[in-house]
């Protein structure tokens, strides 16, 4: 697969990404809307690394692999990120995803997906 193969299919991948954490949002699945809006930034920062022809690293952390593709976010939009990043985690582990669920309400799902599409806005225009 070229570069340019990859590229297009982690856009494609990224679109159905986002219509999936649509969906979960509408089905009140608040924890795993959040998972995959984790999935979408992530996916978005590492599309834009293969776009400049950076190899991205297998990290799941979002300011990391922001400063890795040279996007300058506030300190506010950092915050976020590692905020988000905290997702990948929460939705994944066991021993904490009931606390995750519990955090997961309609008003913070609600919220954080609102700051999650800004922040795929913000790396779609470097794309």
């Amino acid at each position: 697969m070229t570069q340019d193969q990859l590229f297009q299919n982690m856009l494609k991948r990224i679109e159905s990404d986002m219509a999936t954490a649509d969906d979960l949002l509408h089905a009140k699945r608040f924890d795993w809307c959040l998972f995959i809006w984790h999935l979408v930034i992530e996916r978005s920062l590492k599309a834009l690394l293969v776009k400049k022809g950076i190899r991205y690293p297998l990290v799941h952390d979002l300011e990391r692999l922001a400063r890795e593709a040279k996007i300058e976010f506030t300190q506010e939009e950092l915050d976020q990120l590692n905020e988000i990043t905290t997702y990948n985690i929460e939705a994944l582990y066991d021993e904490i995803k009931y606390e995750f669920y519990r955090k997961a309400t309609k008003e913070y799902t609600t919220r954080w997906v609102n700051i999650s599409k800004k922040l795929v806005n913000r790396i779609k225009a470097e794309l």
